[in-house]
């Protein structure tokens, strides 16, 4: 090989561009491998490494036209329509679900305890005992057992509730100095507070400069006092003597737990008036044998796990209890009532009830023994929820863990406490309805978790 020749190979060694990948080609290239190439090894590829911004084409004048006048695809843009209409449609439900919550709690709190019963009051069905009756005698043993565990944990809250002020006490002569370098501390932003509110507002500077005179604080009260204020006697005794909070609290409770009583009622003694309308309004007979075996497995899942989510909170408030009570902690069936009911609100429920159970711990023991009921119940609730439960559940309720906080949220602040209980029962209750609903099935694989 000459001279000649090697420097001419060089030199078209060297006009050689360098290979580029997938992602740096062209949009023609890109529409012709689009028919062939992976579209998650594409997908990685952009991931690993950015393309060149040149090698992607500006948009020509048409696409730029009807991105800018919004001119969208039919099926785009119907699609887009249809979101809008169902955030919409969404945000309108819970707006409603927040301002009428006091028709719309009952509503669901029925709905949530008649699929829970519903199964006894078929039993019943088969031993000859008409639906009535035998919804009848279904909400007697629930409101027997209700006021059986209520008159076993009223004294308990009485007798914790008279001990509060020692507990407190206690609390303030133990922990002295902390409260004492929080007060301090508090006052110090307060003060700072005000003087940075006064270096803004003349006003608020000179209500801090009268603060500082006597005087002016002496004609304040006097000028005050010589003001006539118009009081109303029939509300200050009204309020004195029964607590406008404390009355309407427990007229509100009271409002609850009789309208679901009545529409529970109603429910169960309907018995299966419901299916039968959802068959009769079936047109085919294929149709309406899906739709009874629909919804007969649907209640049946639903029905299933409530009754044995309630067993096991059962179990753990026993557990608890008995925990409690050897180690000495005071008024055990309390606490086992507290696990039982806070159970059925995840995480959130067992930090609370720990939280309780801490605040007790500190007028009860001394040292690092204070710490050790506040983790001997969180030790049986996290034992409950992680290894427990998912055995007898297994994987068909593994819901995500975000949503089911998210949805605890949600419910808990349209309808407060009420709605964190049945927040979970209503959450699971969608899921096993989307397990058996084909068009729901993409919203059951969201809600599941890992």
């Amino acid at each position: 090989m000459t001279v000649a020749d090697a420097n001419s190979q060089e030199g078209a060694t060297a006009e050689q561009p360098a290979p580029i990948g997938i992602a740096d080609a062209s949009d023609e290239v890109l529409d012709a491998l689009e028919q062939t190439h992976d579209e998650a090894a594409f997908t990685e590829e952009l991931l690993e490494e950015p393309p060149d911004p040149d090698a992607c084409e500006p948009a020509d004048s048409s696409r730029t036209a009807e991105i800018t006048d919004l001119k969208l695809p039919p099926a785009l843009a119907l699609r887009v329509s249809a979101f809008s209409l169902l955030a919409l449609t969404l945000i309108a439900f819970g707006a409603t679900m927040f301002l009428a919550r006091g028709v719309f709690l009952p509503i669901a709190a029925a709905a949530v305890l008649n699929l829970l019963l519903s199964p006894l009051v078929r039993g019943l069905k088969r031993w000859k005992i008409p639906e009535p009756i035998g919804a009848l005698i279904v909400l007697a043993a629930a409101g027997a057992a209700l006021v059986g565990l209520g008159a076993a944990v009223l004294p308990a809250v009485q007798s914790q509730l008279s001990e509060a002020p020692e507990i407190i006490q206690k609390a303030q002569r133990e922990y002295a100095p902390e409260l004492e370098a929080y007060r301090s501390f508090t006052a110090s932003a307060n003060k700072t507070e005000e003087t940075a509110d006064a270096a803004v507002d003349p006003a608020q500077n000179a209500r801090i400069l009268a603060e500082k005179d006597p005087e002016a604080i002496l004609e304040a009260e006097e000028a005050a006092e010589s003001e006539e204020i118009p009081v109303d006697v029939t509300s200050s005794l009204t309020g004195t003597l029964l607590g406008d909070d404390v009355f309407n609290a427990a007229r509100n409770l009271f409002t609850l737990v009789f309208a679901t009583a009545v529409l529970l009622y109603f429910l169960l003694a309907a018995g299966d008036v419901f299916t039968r309308k959802c068959i009769e309004l079936t047109p085919h007979f294929r149709d309406k044998r899906a739709v009874r075996v629909l919804i007969g497995d649907a209640q049946a899942a639903i029905g299933n796990y409530l009754l044995t989510v309630t067993v096991i909170n059962v179990g753990l408030g026993v557990v608890v209890g008995l925990t409690m009570a050897l180690i000495g902690m005071p008024n055990p069936v309390l606490w086992g009532a507290f696990a039982f009911l806070f159970n059925f609100i995840p995480y959130v429920g067992a930090v609370f009830g720990a939280a309780i159970v801490t605040l007790v711990s500190f007028g009860e023991f001394e040292g690092l023994q204070v710490f050790l009921p506040p983790f001997l119940y969180l030790c049986c609730t996290t034992l409950e929820g992680n290894f427990i439960t998912p055995k007898i559940l297994g994987g068909r309720l593994n819901l995500n863990a975000p949503v089911i906080f998210a949805w605890l949220l949600l419910l808990g602040w349209i309808w407060g406490v009420p709605g964190a209980l049945l927040a979970v029962p209503m959450l699971a209750a969608l899921k096993i309805l989307c397990d058996h609903v084909d068009a729901l099935g993409p919203l059951g694989k969201f809600l599941v978790g890992d």
